[in-house]
């Protein structure tokens, strides 16, 4: 549930279909919005009209803001996880899952190796000065 953007996925429709109606809607949502405030953004399988000021980087300044933790962890697979990584912290480990250009520290190729990482690190959370991530950028 999001509060500042509506989500459209076609992750399960006709490739070639989705991929040619994803365009005319992204075509046409730019011009019924083009005196508004929104953008229309398009990703992997995904159409997104969101406020323009709205994005996980502002969402995450405005939660730091109002926190210190101890220690923040940031995993994502998506462009609009860039945003998020680049309003990260210096001190914050930052993920991007597959391989792409990157604003993250750190990459990993596959899913399987989230869950891998995470039992890691649920296994070393007793133990101190070790590191799960082994490849940097």
């Amino acid at each position: 549930e999001k509060e500042f953007s509506l989500v459209l996925h076609y992750r399960r429709a006709d490739p070639e279909q989705a991929t040619l109606r994803a365009q005319e809607l992204c075509d046409d949502l730019a011009d019924f919005t083009r005196n508004i405030e929104v953008q229309v953004l398009r990703g992997h399988k995904v159409v997104e009209v969101r406020h323009a000021g709205a994005n996980k980087g502002t969402i995450v300044a405005a939660w730091l803001a109002e926190r210190t933790p101890d220690f923040l962890l940031a995993i994502g697979d998506d462009w609009t996880d860039e945003d998020l990584f680049r309003a990260l912290p210096a001190e914050a480990v930052s993920v991007r899952v597959g391989l792409a250009a990157t604003a993250a520290k750190y990459y990993l190729g596959h899913p399987r190796a989230v869950r891998q990482l995470l039992r890691s690190l649920a296994g070393q959370a007793r133990r101190s000065g070790e590191h799960p991530l082994a490849s940097p950028k």
